[in-house]
């Protein structure tokens, strides 16, 4: 008797044909879940700015950042300052501090102010196992009701 295994060949392909189709269907569904996400930050007016803040203080827009002391290390505890110039005030200044890559927490903190152009909070970096750590601080600036956002990004460990 003859058997026929044109049959099981096709199943297998078939079969490997549906995986590799369902695993290119989760990539793409990535990436645009993670454009998406870029897009609405930039549509909830959140300003991501290129400035590491180990290599020292960052100046955007009028405003200068700092957060020390240096190096930025895991476990110390920190002061984040923001310095503001032309009379700029603020009703809040909220920080929060996230793992980039990684969940570590929540980390949020409020700023008060330390002098008529500029605000602090003292806060620490959450330890993380795997050494080297991308972070993610965003700085939220609320002004007669209307809330802005400057998002930095800086490796710790």
């Amino acid at each position: 008797m003859k058997t026929d295994t044109s049959s099981t060949r096709d199943g297998s392909s078939s079969a490997l044909f549906k995986w590799l189709l369902w695993a290119a269907l989760l990539l793409l569904i990535l990436a645009v879940a993670t454009y998406a996400q870029q897009q609405l930050d930039v549509n909830q007016g959140a300003r991501i700015h290129d400035c590491d803040l180990q290599q020292g203080a960052c100046e955007f827009e009028g405003f200068t950042l700092s957060f020390g002391p240096s190096p930025i290390q895991s476990l110390q505890p920190m002061t984040l300052e923001l310095e503001t110039s032309d009379g700029i005030s603020f009703d809040q200044v909220v920080a929060d501090l996230q793992g980039a890559d990684m969940y570590m927490g929540q980390n949020r903190f409020s700023l008060t102010p330390s002098d008529e152009n500029g605000w602090q909070g003292d806060t620490e970096l959450a330890v993380c196992t795997t050494g080297t750590m991308r972070w993610r601080l965003t700085l939220s600036l609320t002004r007669n009701g209307e809330t802005q956002q400057h998002k930095f990004e800086f490796d710790a460990q």
